[in-house]
C-alpha cells in the first residue's frame, strides 16, 4: 500500500480518536502510513502541551490559601502523619500574600520535597519550617528547612558547597529543587553535616 498524504493521514488519525478506538495495534498500523516528519512534529506538539499541562496546573487548595495558613497545616500535618515533631514559624509583619500562585505552587513543593527527605533519608526527630526577612526594611524572605537528623556530609562522601552537592549528588530530588527555585528567581542553598543535620534554605 502506498503512503496516503498528510492531509489523509491526519484525517484518519482524528477520526479514530474522535471513535475512541485507536488501539495499540491500530496506532502500530496507522503509524506506517504517516511520514517522519509528520510525527516528529505530531511529538513535539505533544510535548509543548504537556509542559503548557504541567506550567498551569495549581492544585486548588495551593490557589486558594494563604500561604502562611497552608504551611502551618501542611506542618501540623507531617507531625500526625509521621510522628516527626515538624513546627512552623513566621513573623506576624510577613506579607506573604504578595506571591502569586506560580510562586506559592514552587515555594510549598521545594519545602514539601525538603520535608520528605527529612523523613525519609535524614533519620530525623524534629523539623523546623522558618520564614524571616532578609533584613527589617527587605522585601525579600528567606525560607528555612531544617532538621536534626544524618546530614549529607559522611565519612565516605564530602560536599564543599550547595554546587558541589548539588553536582555530584544524584538522588533525594535536590535537582529538582534548584530547578524550582530557579523559576521563581530564588537562590537556594544547602548546608549539611553529618553530625548537625541538614538546612535548607532559600531567598525570594
Amino acid at each position: 500500500m502506498g503512503k496516503k498524504s498528510v492531509k489523509e493521514n491526519k484525517n484518519i488519525y482524528q477520526i479514530c480518536r474522535e471513535q475512541q478506538e485507536l488501539t495499540r495495534e491500530a496506532a502500530a498500523d496507522l503509524m506506517q502510513y504517516i511520514s517522519d516528519d509528520r510525527i516528529e512534529k505530531i511529538e513535539s506538539q505533544n510535548l509543548i502541551n504537556i509542559r503548557n499541562i504541567i506550567r498551569n496546573l495549581t492544585p486548588p487548595e495551593i490557589e486558594n490559601s494563604d500561604l502562611r495558613n497552608l504551611l502551618n497545616e501542611y506542618s501540623c500535618s507531617i507531625t500526625k502523619s509521621s510522628g516527626i515533631k515538624c513546627t512552623f514559624f513566621a513573623e506576624d509583619d510577613i506579607d506573604f500574600k504578595r506571591f502569586n500562585n506560580f510562586q506559592k505552587l514552587n515555594i510549598f513543593r521545594i519545602i514539601q520535597e525538603a520535608v520528605n527527605n527529612s523523613i525519609k533519608h535524614a533519620d530525623a526527630t524534629e523539623i523546623n519550617l522558618l520564614v524571616r526577612k532578609k533584613s527589617s526594611s527587605s522585601q525579600t524572605l528567606i525560607f528555612f528547612i531544617s532538621d536534626d537528623g544524618q546530614g549529607f556530609n559522611s565519612s565516605r562522601q564530602k560536599f564543599s558547597g550547595t554546587e558541589d552537592l548539588l553536582a555530584q549528588s544524584t538522588h533525594l530530588g535536590l535537582a529538582g529543587m534548584n530547578n524550582r527555585a530557579q523559576l521563581i528567581n530564588a537562590k537556594l542553598d544547602i548546608y549539611s553535616d553529618e553530625d548537625c543535620g541538614t538546612e535548607i534554605r532559600f531567598e525570594i
